[in-house]
């Protein structure tokens, strides 16, 4: 074969012998110099041939004679090296030529392998072999050459099997040989080998590798060994044992954690966590071993997993990163407890000690020599001891008169009961009824007492129930007459000293006597008890709540904001009576009057409120027409229309009735319409057009006026996209808000909503702040403002003035404009000082470079607006001062275009 190498084409499956032959034959020449191209059958050989350009042929595969020909034939400079000869052997009659199968080359290949390799014939010689094989004899390649295996044998320690047995059985059976096997080296040291065996030639000749696996067999062995300790180890624990792979897979467990999956390891093994457990529980074991390997910590965690006979079992499992002798991770090792049966335990014991700890039973527990190691709540409030200092004592600290009687009961029965005396700690003797039990710890050799009894002093219990029954109504629980004069007294008091008001609501139930003849007393004072229940849902803790008289229920509502809030709790009252009462199966409706007086209006005097409170609620007997009466008679009236006007206001905002009107706003300076103010017009079905007046005062104090500004601002932007589909120029349409609107901290996700619904664009819609909301502004409506200013939409504030703290917030909030109120426009021309003032906001606003808009402009040739310099008086146009519909304003509009 040439040394000049470009392509080689390999013919067989043994590229590492091909690496090796070319290697041996390239010499020097470096590896990356040529390539080397695989095929691993014969088909395709010719035409591989034919589409390439190879430099070199080698096959281990035998090939006829006549496709060797052809190549030969075809390709005259391919250089050609045929390691199988099978063919040749059977042209030559199956004779053997050592000289011509066993070339150069061919030593060359065999020295190249790291294992013994020799060749045999049919006679059992030797024809080849490399130094590995002959070193293994302590001879050399050539001294064993010609030899049989019994010629060589005698400076070799003989395997123990017979080598000649099997050579002889292959040439009958041309069938392939491994076998394992034993023999000694040349220092007589006991090796293990594996023999592979093959006929070529058809039987003419024997190919034999040997390999030592004597090293690989002890690390079998020594790793079998560790498996079973390990296996053996981990089966003595209760606890589940298992390992994991990176990906989840478990490698191996024990046989408690077969058990709990009701699988054998074998069928375990390479699988993960949703073979054996349910999904969710599954998922998230798999989840926790992840987060494991890559964060390499130590996880411990309780958890509650399903079982194979599908009980729900309480665990602990630790979970720890299974790392190489490098560090690298490679899964994880858990161990599960099963802590199921400490869990019941603890569960038992939680009941047991809460029950003692909270039994009305007075006990306590001593060891073996009357030491108190235990006591509960009972027998401390009893005895009048701490439970410090119970166990710390000794049971003699009851001075009973029985001990010994008890111990000598106790060393024969134990048990013992009857009567004794005892000591508290205030030196009184008390009488009880005891109980004594010794309880034997056999594995702590150990006893204990349980000691409990009964107090039979009888005031004991009565004390606590005169006392409840002095301030408590027995039937309902609510405070009764007593008590409610005391808690009015001294509400009264308070309120006089803070100056604030008290109202004193009385509930009355109609017709309750029908109720008690009807049904009977016992059905009566279930109809109260659900009453108490009903009232005390209309009321806060802070409120007080009690039963006047037999059917009379009083409310007392201390630091009084207003009359509304009083009446709000009487609606509340009157509500809960819409629903019907079931008295004896049957749904019966029962009715209340109620009457409200008011402190310091209707009375100072605790007698006197009541009393008024009194006379309101009678009023109601001839005046039905509302739910509730005040003692003074001109709060009835009014409360009862802002009511009625709270109903039609939320009738309002879903039926639409709100609408905008729209007034020009004007650029001072350039005389020209840059906005339309929205103003906000109420159509009442019954009243007509109302103004904001007449109804954002009850709006505010029913929390109406958050839903009536996105309304506004809603129907603006919906206005704004009209006209603009319209070629209307309208510059912008100015919304004012309210305060309480501007500081939702929604406001912003809400103005944003608003705008995708509609499509209208930010730049249309003009946001109007009154300079007292930038005076008083919280840190939501700054931050609000500031965010309005961020999307693009224009700030204007209204009735400027010049204070220091607004002119503060102008530039940081990106006021572009300031509205100057009505009023100093029309006193500018006639008052001096108002035209001081006019001439200092022009210079104001000209050096922060702000616009001035006004709605009171008037008609040019009627005034002089001298204090503003810049103005052109031929460019303006009267002014609309009406507020517009919108079909109005659009006309306005198109008649008084930009210029």
């Amino acid at each position: 074969m040439s040394n000049s190498i470009r392509n080689v084409l390999h013919l067989g499956d043994n590229a590492p012998l091909v690496d090796a032959l070319l290697s041996s034959i390239a010499g020097a020449e470096k590896a990356d110099n040529y390539h080397v191209f695989h095929l691993v059958n014969v088909e395709p050989l010719y035409l591989t041939l034919s589409e390439n350009s190879f430099s070199h042929l080698i096959s281990e595969f035998p090939l006829n004679a006549d496709l060797k020909d052809k190549i030969k034939a075809d390709f005259p400079l391919l250089n050609t090296t045929y390691l199988n000869t099978e063919v040749a052997l059977k042209r030559s009659a199956l004779s053997i030529d050592v000289e011509n199968v066993f070339t150069d080359e061919v030593q060359v290949v065999l020295e190249s392998l790291s294992i013994p390799v020799y060749f045999k014939n049919k006679q059992a010689q030797y024809l080849a072999c490399n130094r590995h094989f002959s070193k293994l004899f302590g001879l050399t390649p050539d001294q064993v050459t010609g030899k049989k295996y019994t010629d060589i044998s005698d400076s070799f320690s003989s395997f123990d099997i017979d080598i000649d047995k099997i050579d002889r059985q292959m040439c009958i059976d041309h069938q392939a040989a491994l076998l394992e096997c034993r023999g000694g080296n040349i220092s007589g040291e006991q090796r293990d080998f594996l023999l592979h065996k093959e006929c070529a030639a058809n039987g003419e000749m024997q190919i034999g590798l040997i390999f030592d696996i004597t090293e690989l067999n002890n690390s079998k062995y020594l790793l079998e060994k560790e498996r079973l300790m390990l296996r053996t180890t981990a089966n003595i624990f209760q606890d589940m044992i298992f390992i994991k792979d990176l990906e989840s897979r478990v490698l191996g467990c024990n046989n408690a954690f077969e058990k709990f999956v009701g699988y054998s390891e074998k069928e375990i093994l390479g699988k993960n966590a949703y073979a054996f457990f349910v999904f969710k529980q599954a998922m998230e074991s798999i989840e926790e071993d992840q987060r494991i390997i890559k964060t390499s910590q130590v996880n411990i965690k309780e958890v509650f997993t399903t079982d194979c006979n599908g009980e729900l079992q309480f665990l602990e499992v630790k979970k720890v990163p299974l790392r190489d002798k490098q560090g690298n991770v490679q899964g994880v090792i858990a161990v599960g407890r099963n802590m199921s049966e400490q869990l019941k335990m603890q569960k038992r014991l939680k009941i047991s000690d809460t029950a003692f700890e909270n039994g009305k039973e007075n006990m306590f527990v001593t060891d073996n020599t009357g030491n108190i190691i235990a006591a509960n709540r009972a027998c401390c409030e009893t005895t009048g001891y701490s439970k410090d200092e119970l166990l710390q004592s000794h049971v003699s600290i009851f001075a009973t008169n029985q001990l010994e009687n008890i111990a000598t009961a106790l060393l024969s029965t134990k048990s013992w009961q009857g009567d004794l005396t005892y000591h508290v700690k205030n030196g009184e003797i008390h009488f009880a009824w005891a109980e004594i039990y010794i309880v034997e710890h056999q594995e702590l050799e150990a006893v204990s007492r349980i000691c409990a009894w009964t107090d039979l002093r009888q005031s004991e219990n009565v004390e606590p129930k005169i006392k409840f029954l002095s301030k408590q109504d027995p039937l309902t629980g609510l405070r009764n007459r007593i008590n409610l004069f005391s808690r009015l007294e001294d509400i009264i008091t308070s309120a006089n000293y803070q100056r604030s008001a008290v109202a004193v609501i009385l509930v009355d139930v109609d017709d309750f006597k029908g109720i008690n003849d009807t049904h009977g007393h016992n059905a009566g004072d279930q109809v109260l008890k659900e009453v108490a229940e009903r009232l005390r849902s209309c009321v806060s803790e802070k409120e007080t709540l009690g039963r006047f008289a037999n059917d009379q229920f009083i409310i007392i509502i201390d630091e009084l904001a207003n009359e509304h809030d009083a009446a709000t709790v009487a609606h509340k009252i009157a509500d809960q009576f819409s629903s019907a009462f079931i008295i004896e199966n049957l749904h019966t409706n029962l009715t209340v009057k109620i009457g409200i007086s008011l402190s310091p209006d209707d009375g100072i005097e605790v007698g006197t409120l009541f009393l008024n409170a009194e006379k309101a609620m009678k009023r109601g007997k001839s005046d039905k027409s509302t739910a509730y009466h005040f003692y003074t008679i001109g709060l009835n009236l009014g409360l009862k229309k802002e009511f009625e006007l709270e109903k039609e206001l939320k009738q309002a905002l879903l039926s639409k009735q709100f609408d905008l009107y729209y007034q020009p706003q004007y650029d001072i300076n350039k005389r020209q319409i840059v906005a339309l103010e929205a103003l906000l017009r109420w159509h009442h079905p019954k009243r007509g057009m109302l103004l904001p007046e007449r109804f954002l005062s009850v709006a505010e104090k029913r929390n109406l006026l958050v839903p009536i500004g996105w309304e506004m601002i809603r129907k603006a932007a919906l206005q704004a996209v009209s006209w603009t589909k319209s070629e209307i120029k309208f510059g912008r349409i100015a919304i004012n808000l309210f305060p309480v609107h501007l500081s939702q901290i929604s406001f912003i996700a809400e103005l944003q909503t608003i705008l995708k619904e509609t499509g209208c664009s930010a730049g249309q819609l003009e946001l109007l702040v009154d300079k007292v909301i930038l005076r008083d502004a919280s840190i939501d409506i700054l931050s609000n403002l500031k965010n309005v200013n961020k999307m693009g939409i224009t700030l204007t504030v209204t009735n400027f003035g010049i204070a220091s703290n607004v002119i503060d917030l102008i530039n940081h909030l990106g006021i572009e404009n300031l509205k100057i109120p009505e009023p100093l426009i029309k006193n500018g021309l006639v008052s001096l000082e108002s035209d001081a003032q006019l001439k200092s906001v022009n210079i104001l606003v000209s050096s922060l470079g702000l616009s001035v808009l006004s709605d009171a402009l008037e008609d040019a040739e009627q005034q002089d607006l001298s204090s503003f310099q810049s103005v052109d008086s031929k460019t303006v146009n009267l002014a609309q001062k009406k507020a517009m519909s919108a079909s109005k304003a659009a006309f306005f509009l198109r008649c008084n275009k930009h210029k």
